[in-house]
């Protein structure tokens, strides 16, 4: 598909999402004419559980520091809209 001025936005925010997230892996992406696809993977999270008050901790106890997808989402939603 040949992309638009949009897409072509889209495709370089998708780009940028390493810039931003140290601990991602993009993989495949594909601009649909209405919508987007693409994988993206999370590296070097370990297992984690949220307490009572919703602070996420890992199994040590220390605060998870890895991007959740939600974080992503908005972080890139954000970009494309600007």
């Amino acid at each position: 598909m040949c992309l638009n001025e949009p897409g072509s936005v889209v495709e370089k925010c998708w780009n940028k999402l390493p810039e931003h997230f140290s601990r991602i892996i993009l993989d495949e992406f594909v601009v649909m004419p209405n919508h987007i696809h693409g994988i993206i993977q999370i590296v070097g999270a370990r297992l984690i559980e949220s307490n009572r008050r919703g602070v996420i901790h890992d199994a040590q106890g220390a605060i998870n520091c890895a991007p959740t997808l939600g974080n992503m989402v908005r972080y890139f939603k954000g970009l494309t809209s600007h």
